[in-house]
C-alpha cells in the first residue's frame, strides 16, 4: 500500500529513526518532523450504549497522536420512537477530555434520514444542524487535508458535502467509511450503518471524493448471542475484506488505569449519574456491575481502517501484538498485513453496491489475512495495548 499511502499522505522523509521497544513508545510516540493529521469523527456515539463499540473506537483515537482529533461529530436518533432512550454522549467525551487535557468539541447531526442523496439538510432544527456547521466550520479552519470518518451513519457528512463540494474536494483527504456489506446478494438487508440512512450512503459512494470502504461483513450469528467461552467459534467471517473483529472484555479492559477503566465503566453500563468526573473516582473492579461487563465480548470494525490512516501496521513486539508506526517498523517483524487496493464501485438507488478491482479508483477498499482467529488475536491484543497508551494528564506515580 505504499503508493497508494504516499498519493493520499505525501510524508515527509524521516531519517535517523530510533527503533524503540518500549510498548509506550512504539504505541504513541509522534516521530519527529510528522504532522498530525487533521481527523473529524463522525460516530453514532449513545448514552446508555446500543453498542458500546463506538466508545472503544473514540478511546482509540485519543490514543492516536498522529491523528489530530478536531472534532467529534454525534449521530443521534433520539427522537425515533424506537431508540427514545439513547441520547448523544457528550458526558463520555467530557470526561475523556478532562482525563486527556484535551478540549475536543462535539455537536450533534441531523437525527432523521435525508430526504434524497442531494438533501443538503437545511430544513432541519438548528440542533440537528449543529454538526453539520462544526464539520464544515473544521474543514475551513484546516491548513492541510483532513481525514473524516463515518463510523455510523454517513448523514452528517452527506448534507455537509451537499452544502460545500468544493470545501470537500478541496479540504478532504480521505473518508473512511465504515459502512456496507461485502458481498451481497439480491434481496440481502443492508447493513446497519448504510440503513441508518440510505441516501447519505448513496451520496457518499457518488461523490468523488477519496473514501478508505470498510466493509463491516457479515457474522453466523447476532453479536447478542455471542458471549461465552465459545465466542470465537460463533464467528466466521468469509471474506477478506471484511473488518469485523471480536475479543473478551476480559482481554479488553486489561490492566486500563483506574481512570480509564472506570470511563469505560460509565459507558458499558449507560451509568446515569450527573456528577460525570466524580465518577471517574471511584472503583470499578468489583461488584455487580464489573461481574455483568467482564464476562461479555466485543464486535470490532472501525479501529483497523483509523489505525491505518495514523500509518501504523499491526506486528509482533515483545510485549505481544502492537499499532507501531510504519517507520520504526524493524525488517523481518511479524506482521498481520492490512491494506487498500482499488475498486470501482457502484451503488444503486437502493444503496445496494457491486464492486471489481481496478488500476486506479477514488474508492479504496480494505483487504487483510483472511485468517479470522489470527485476526481477533493480533487485533484483540493491539486494542488493548492501544488503550493502555492513552496519555492521561493526571496519571503519574501517586495521583490514582
Amino acid at each position: 500500500m505504499t503508493k497508494i499511502r504516499n498519493r493520499l499522505f505525501a510524508p515527509k522523509a524521516i531519517s535517523g529513526i530510533i527503533v524503540v521497544l518500549l510498548t509506550i513508545l512504539l504505541c504513541s510516540a509522534v516521530l519527529p518532523g510528522n504532522k498530525p493529521i487533521p481527523f473529524i469523527h463522525t460516530s453514532d456515539l449513545v448514552h446508555p450504549p446500543w453498542d458500546p463499540d463506538d466508545q472503544v473506537d473514540l478511546g482509540c483515537l485519543y490514543a492516536l497522536p498522529e491523528l489530530d482529533l478536531k472534532a467529534i461529530i454525534i449521530d443521534t436518533h433520539i427522537d425515533n420512537s424506537e431508540m427514545h432512550m439513547y441520547e448523544p454522549a457528550f458526558g463520555m467525551i467530557s470526561q475523556l477530555n478532562w482525563l486527556t487535557g484535551k478540549a475536543v468539541p462535539a455537536a450533534v447531526g441531523p437525527n432523521t434520514k435525508l430526504l434524497s442523496p442531494t438533501d443538503d439538510g437545511s430544513h432541519y432544527s438548528l440542533r440537528n444542524q449543529a454538526g453539520i456547521k462544526l464539520l464544515i466550520e473544521k474543514l475551513r479552519e484546516v491548513d492541510e487535508p483532513a481525514i473524516i470518518s463515518i463510523v455510523g451513519s454517513s448523514r452528517t457528512v452527506a448534507a455537509a458535502f451537499n452544502r460545500e463540494p468544493e470545501l470537500f474536494h478541496k479540504k478532504v483527504r480521505a473518508i473512511l467509511l465504515v459502512a456496507g456489506r461485502v458481498v451481497r446478494k439480491k434481496g440481502d438487508r443492508l447493513d446497519t450503518n448504510s440503513a441508518f440512512d440510505p441516501n447519505a450512503f448513496i451520496a457518499i459512494l457518488r461523490s468523488g471524493l477519496p473514501i478508505w470502504w470498510s466493509p463491516c461483513g457479515t457474522w453466523t450469528v447476532e453479536p447478542s448471542e455471542a458471549n461465552g467461552p465459545n465466542y470465537k467459534e460463533l464467528y466466521k467471517v468469509g471474506h477478506t475484506h471484511s473488518s469485523k473483529f471480536v475479543m473478551p472484555h476480559t482481554q479488553l479492559f486489561d490492566k486500563l488505569s483506574k481512570k480509564l477503566h472506570a470511563w469505560m465503566m460509565f459507558g458499558f453500563t449507560g451509568n446515569q449519574r450527573g456528577d460525570i468526573i466524580r465518577a471517574l473516582h471511584e472503583e470499578w473492579y468489583a461488584g455487580m456491575w464489573w461481574g455483568v461487563v467482564k464476562g461479555g465480548n466485543r464486535v470490532l470494525s472501525s479501529i483497523p481502517i483509523c489505525i491505518m490512516a495514523a500509518n501504523r501496521k499491526v506486528v509482533k513486539t515483545q510485549e505481544g501484538w502492537r499499532f507501531v508506526s510504519e517507520n520504526q517498523v524493524q525488517a523481518g517483524t511479524e506482521e498481520f498485513k492490512l491494506d487498500l487496493i482499488p475498486v470501482e464501485v457502484h451503488v444503486d438507488d437502493d444503496a445496494h453496491t457491486t464492486w471489481k478491482p481496478v488500476e486506479d479508483s477514488n474508492i479504496l477498499l480494505f483487504t487483510r489475512n483472511p485468517d479470522q482467529d489470527l485476526y481477533n488475536e493480533t487485533m484483540g491484543e493491539a486494542v488493548n495495548g492501544l488503550l493502555r497508551s492513552i496519555p492521561l494528564e493526571d496519571s503519574s506515580p501517586g495521583r490514582e
